[in-house]
């Protein structure tokens, strides 16, 4: 069997992956507050960071309020443990609570990963999501680039938006992304191949 080929399978082993362990603290914000600071999390806000009316699953949220009114927006972040060049998968489930919004009114929240030695930050992952009347998910992936990382929110919006309106967070989560079970017994025969037309390309080499 042609080595090109072997490497070929043993690529292909490596394609299939599933997620490890979640690597976030009360990452589903059920855990009650106390002093505005949830389990695991830290918040710079005012306002009260946890919602028990709503939420994705379970019976709380976290809710942000919006820049406005000469306050700035809500940011809730935690960090994490990471292994630099290791690729995460980050996914959320986010909604709107609305107060009572002008005409024209559009809340969105921004969601950010940053990873690296600290004092040396390098975002990795920066995006902003817009809310909806419902819950929506969100899926991404960053690279690691060093040992600590932070996740974290932001509540967006336009200055008459923090009247009672809020940017819900629920159900966070960030896995190291790891092998499939099939694809890792496909990725370690991959490895068998690619060792055995070594051995018979050394004892050729021989005669």
């Amino acid at each position: 069997m042609p080595l090109r080929f072997a490497a070929a399978v043993l690529l292909a082993g490596a394609t299939g992956v599933t997620s490890a362990s979640n690597l976030l603290v009360n990452a589903g914000f059920e855990t009650p507050v106390s002093n505005l600071t949830p389990d695991g999390w830290r918040l710079v806000s005012e306002t009260i960071f946890q919602d028990c009316g709503q939420a994705w699953s379970g019976s709380c949220s976290a809710m942000l309020a919006t820049a406005g009114l000469g306050f700035p927006p809500d940011v809730l972040y935690q960090f994490f443990d990471t292994l630099p060049g290791e690729v995460y998968q980050v996914s959320f489930h986010y909604a709107i609570n609305r107060g009572v919004p002008l005409p024209g009114t559009s809340l969105a929240g921004r969601v950010e990963v940053v990873s690296g030695a600290v004092g040396r930050y390098a975002n990795v992952l920066s995006q902003t999501f817009q809310t909806g009347t419902s819950w929506t998910s969100f899926t991404g992936t960053f690279t690691a680039t060093g040992a600590s990382s932070q996740i974290s929110f932001k509540g967006l919006g336009l200055a008459h938006d923090r009247n009672g309106n809020f940017v819900n967070i629920d159900d966070v989560s960030i896995r190291a992304a790891v092998p499939e079970p099939g694809s890792l017994a496909l990725l370690l025969a991959g490895l068998g191949l690619v060792g055995l037309q070594a051995g018979r390309g050394s004892r050729g080499a021989r005669v």
